[in-house]
């Protein structure tokens, strides 16, 4: 309602918060595909990553989110044409962020996507397969808690 009243505030969508994420970034991440879609026919720039450390696309939020990300990352693979294997800055791909996130119907339905188990997290020092870095993650998680 009060957009409908200040058309100007749409602007201030594809201004990047503290988290360095926009607010189709966050729709992504934390609500479901009605909003993100509302915020696309607003005119929301999809394509932009975040300015953060990971510079990741709609898509890896979209992974990490438990709630909707199935339905999400079918959407913006199916609909917008999104890259299930994209990387991200620190070199994971959707994939590895909704195992990450032990987010495992999103991870089904990317794979059923065309996601690629054999991608590996190739960083400056690591080249890690998928498995080993979802086990090494979940091992020094387990460590810190």
């Amino acid at each position: 309602m009060v957009l409908e009243q200040d058309k100007g505030l749409l602007k201030d969508y594809d201004v990047f918060g503290n988290s360095g994420r926009s607010a189709i970034h966050l729709a992504a991440l934390l609500s479901d595909l009605n909003m993100c879609k509302w915020l696309l026919n607003k005119g929301i720039d999809v394509r932009f990553l975040t300015k953060n450390e990971h510079e990741e696309s709609v898509l890896h939020c979209a992974a990490m989110n438990k709630s909707h990300g199935k339905e999400l990352v079918r959407f913006f693979v199916s609909k917008l044409g999104f890259d299930v294997n994209a990387k991200d800055k620190l070199e994971f791909t959707p994939l590895h962020r909704a195992l990450l996130k032990d987010n495992i119907q999103t991870a089904e339905e990317l794979l059923k996507l065309g996601a690629d188990l054999t991608c590996q997290h190739v960083s400056t020092t690591v080249d890690w397969p998928l498995l080993e870095l979802i086990v090494r993650v979940s091992v020094a998680e387990s460590y810190l808690k």
